[in-house]
Parts: structure tokens; sequence; C-alpha cells
């Protein structure tokens, strides 16, 4: 990966935007959401850039920042073996004191499970090397994601909003195409929506054992988080293919100390 360049939308929704309820989606054959959320988190999150080391995802902002996501596994530590990785989202709140005799308001995280990141076998012969698996009716979708190789040499990554067609094992079907992912002449990943030169959403990179997501684009939170699940499949392809080495959390915190450049 070093040596190569570095390294939605809503099929959940009926008409007019309205969640569709649990049966207007039970012909997927994907897992059923975990949630009962009657609306579509549509709070617009500024850019910013995205770090990953080890099983989590931080914001680049400040070295204090809690992680925005977590993974139940390091992508660098994965094998070919590997089929499932969950993606959660850490949503942060204040918890105020319970009484007088209390230290006074604290920070409180809840984790929420979004996304599985997945790998069939071959056993399973799907038609989409690595997907999401969507978990919660919030999500904009479930996401196929496919490679594809050009005539001048090139590779492209296409995501796709997919459905299971009568639960069928294996077989997703595809329908629009969400993110387009293609190399760049400065050595990194361009992200953008749909595949017809759409608006630009983000660059991805790897440098050195650290991969960074820096979205440029403002967006809604079940989009970024559509995003970034997208993101560590392409990681994990990457990975997979290159045994190129990702950096801890412990050994990226360092180079946020005073006097180490930022990453911004």
């Amino acid at each position: 990966m070093a040596s190569k360049p570095s390294k939605m939308l809503d099929a959940n929704l009926g008409h007019e935007g309205r969640p569709r309820s649990p049966s207007a989606s039970s012909d997927t054959g994907l897992p059923p959401y975990a949630d009962t959320a009657s609306t579509i988190q549509d709070d617009m999150i500024p850019p910013e850039t995205l770090l990953l080391a080890g099983t989590t995802i931080h914001s680049t902002a400040s070295i204090t920042s809690p992680p925005l996501y977590e993974l139940s596994l390091a992508l660098g530590h994965l094998t070919p073996s590997h089929q499932k990785v969950e993606l959660s989202r850490l949503d942060y709140h204040v918890r105020r004191a319970a009484s007088s005799d209390d230290r006074g308001p604290e920070i409180a995280a809840r984790k929420k499970h979004m996304y599985n990141l997945s790998r069939p076998t071959a056993v399973m012969q799907s038609n989409f090397p690595f997907y999401l698996e969507s978990v919660r009716r919030s999500n904009l979708s479930h996401v196929g994601f496919k490679k594809r190789h050009k005539m001048a040499g090139s590779t492209e990554y296409r995501a796709l909003r997919v459905t299971r067609p009568n639960g069928v094992a294996g077989e997703l079907k595809g329908g629009d195409v969400l993110f387009s992912v293609k190399a760049t002449a400065a050595g990194r990943w361009e992200w953008r929506e749909g595949d017809k030169g759409g608006p630009l959403l983000a660059y991805d990179t790897y440098e050195d054992g650290i991969v960074r997501l820096q979205i440029v684009e403002p967006m809604a939170q079940s989009r970024r988080d559509a995003l970034v699940g997208t993101w560590c499949l392409r990681v994990w392809w990457d990975i997979v293919a290159s045994k190129e080495p990702l950096l801890t959390w412990e050994q990226v915190k360092p180079l946020f100390e005073p006097g180490f450049r930022q990453f911004d």
C-alpha cells in the first residue's frame, strides 16, 4: 500500500423520506435492524479529518478528543479467514449529577453498533467481495463494494446500495452507485458522490502506517456513518492484498504532541 496511491442513497426510506416499517425491509434477506428510531438523523456534520489507528477512529482536531468510532477488530491484524468486523459509533452526552454529593456533570459515551463490515467466503459466492450490513433503520442502506480495473491500468472502487432478493444466500443485488473512489496523481484516493463525477466528498490517504480520511463536505450524520464504514472496507481490502502495516493508537498518539506535525 505504501508503494501505490495511499491508501447514500437511502434504501431504508419509503415515499417522502419516511422510514419503512420492519416488514417493508424484510425481503432483503439481510439482518433486521436493531433500533426503532422513527426519523433519520439529519444533523449536518462539518468537514474534518479522521484517523484510523488500531480499533479506534479519531478526529485529528485534538489529541484530547475521544474516539468517534470503534471497530471490534483492528484491520491491520485481520487475516483472509476473517469475515466480519463490527463498526460502532460513539455518541457523547453530559450526564448530570444525581445528588449534591457528586462531583458534578461528566461526559458519558453511548456505543451504537451501526454496521457490520463483511467479507464473504468463497463458498458464499457473493458478487460483492466486501459489503456493509446495516443494523439500524436510521442508516442509509446496506452497501456493496466493488473494485474495477480500467484499461489504463488504474483501479477504481464503487460503493452501491444493495439488497438481497428473496433472501438468496450470498447473492446481493446492486442498485444506485453511492460513492466512487479513484486514485489521484497526488497519491491519494478521491471519494465522490455517485459515479458520474459527482461532488467531491473526501480524500483518503495512507502514509507510513497512518490512514486518514479527509472529509471536505458537510454531510448528515447517517451519510457520514456510511462513508466511514465504506472507507474501512477499502482499507481492509488493501490490507488483505498488500499486508502493509497499520499503526496503533499508542503509536500514533505521540505524533500529536507539541513539536510534531499535525494531521489536518
